[in-house]
């Protein structure tokens, strides 16, 4: 990310302090800013949302304004007809059919050379940031882990290596999804894109719209149908999620079922 951020003019700053502690650092005090952040529905990331809040009221003599952005799912909670944070259908089949007729955003279009300039006078935090890269020591680990001769797929972290496997099973393997996709051995029978969409190196709207590509080009079937449809259990669970916060992970469940003995 930070190499093609630098080919637009433009930079990654990276830091192992807390967001509470370092966003401060980076914000201006001789103009405004704008603090923009993606929105998050758990309670340890939306602890870290109302921090960052925080330290920044405590400033003093700054002028900041945090705008909050929505991502993450198909469908924008924005175009949804009802609020999850109240309200989600019980089951999956339901609430397709409470969405069937909201469309998929299309993309934003890709920043181009000039679009995200960076400040004119950097600050120590900020130069620091533009060359600090956690090494895996940082991590606890003294080497990296030796690839799995066993394995189908060697995962390789970013968004190119992201996309340049949405692009090589759209070519030869979603066609046929729906025949493979419960198999466990081989690279095609699942798209293997979850680590890339976990990250962020792949958002779920680009594969949909790389599979509405594939669609206009070589048509649609079933297996399209149902690679699709898994896309949207995605929303299903983030939104489950945010209706029922912590409750997800109780052991009685989200009903408070405590009459089973576990």
């Amino acid at each position: 990310m930070r190499q093609e951020l630098k080919s637009i003019g433009s930079n990654l700053v990276v830091s192992d302090m807390k967001p509470e502690d370092f966003i401060p650092k980076l914000v201006s005090k001789k103009g405004h800013n704008v603090v923009v952040y993606q929105q998050e529905i758990c309670s340890e990331e939306l602890k870290v949302e109302a921090n960052v809040k925080k330290a920044l009221e405590k400033e003093s003599g700054l002028s900041v304004e945090v705008e909050g952005v929505w991502g993450s799912t198909l469908h924008h909670i924005d175009d949804l007809s009802y609020d999850p944070h109240e309200y989600l259908p019980h089951i999956y089949g339901k609430f397709r059919e409470k969405s069937q007729d909201v469309k998929v955003r299309p993309l934003l279009e890709t920043p181009a050379k000039g679009d995200l300039i960076g400040p004119k006078e950097k600050s120590k935090d900020i130069s620091e940031g533009e060359k600090f890269m956690p090494e895996l020591s940082d991590f606890g680990f003294k080497e990296a882990p030796k690839h799995d001769k066993r394995s189908c797929l060697k995962f390789v972290g970013g968004a190119d290596k992201g996309h340049e496997r949405l692009e090589a099973y759209m070519k030869k393997s979603v066609g046929h999804y729906n025949d493979t996709r419960n198999g466990l051995l081989g690279s095609e029978y699942s798209s293997k894109l979850s680590p890339w969409l976990q990250n962020g190196s792949l958002s779920c709207r680009e594969v949909f719209w790389a599979t509405q590509d594939y669609i206009k080009k070589s048509g649609g079937n079933t297996s399209t149908k149902v690679y699709i449809d898994e896309l949207f259990w995605r929303d299903f669970n983030r939104y489950w999620c945010m209706r029922y916060k912590n409750k997800v992970f109780s052991s009685y469940g989200i009903y408070d079922r405590e009459y089973y003995n576990w």
